[in-house]
């Protein structure tokens, strides 16, 4: 049988080493099979944070397995990695396991200005800005850095060295 879908709470997908903020209840995996059909009650799912399972209990829907987490993923203590493993069985006894792998991250990234020191205006027509960023779980895809240009904020997408945890942005005013 195959995995169609592995669904956080029934609606949104949960796809390979991605991160996952909103709260997590439950989880419920679509299966399939065109030639002998699904064996729905000899499959299972099962949770684990790196490597303990997590108490939950499982029921089926038609084709559908459904992980009722005993303790929702709903708060900063549940951050961590995840393993979704579902054993899937087949009428005629074929057996398979998919391993579907989550970060569950509640926690929004830090960032600060490491350079220059900020004390006001700035008056001249290029200023290299610098700063650091701290993300635990689900690594980070841009900073942005906001301009008040007197007519609003103008957002710039700095430049990213994730080796270091740092960023750079050159800012260039018109002379």
């Amino acid at each position: 049988p195959a995995v169609l879908k592995i669904l956080r709470n029934g609606a949104d997908e949960i796809t390979e080493n991605r991160a996952v903020s909103a709260n997590v209840d439950s989880f419920v995996v679509q299966l399939a099979d065109t030639f002998s059909q699904v064996d729905v009650p000899a499959s299972s799912v099962t949770l684990y944070k790196t490597g303990v399972i997590i108490t939950a209990s499982q029921a089926t829907s038609g084709d559908s397995l459904i992980l009722a987490i005993t303790n929702a993923l709903d708060s900063t203590s549940e951050e961590g990695f995840y393993q979704v493993q579902v054993q899937r069985k087949d009428k005629v006894g074929n057996v398979g396991t998919v391993i579907r792998n989550f970060t569950f991250d509640k926690t929004a990234p830090i960032t600060s200005i490491t350079y220059p020191e900020i004390t006001g205006k700035i008056f001249n027509t290029s200023v290299s800005i610098a700063g650091a960023y701290t993300e635990l779980f689900s690594g980070i895809d841009t900073v942005q850095v906001g301009v008040d240009t007197g007519y609003g904020y103008v957002f710039y997408n700095a430049t990213l060295q994730t080796s270091s945890k740092e960023w750079s942005f050159l800012l260039n005013f018109p002379a």
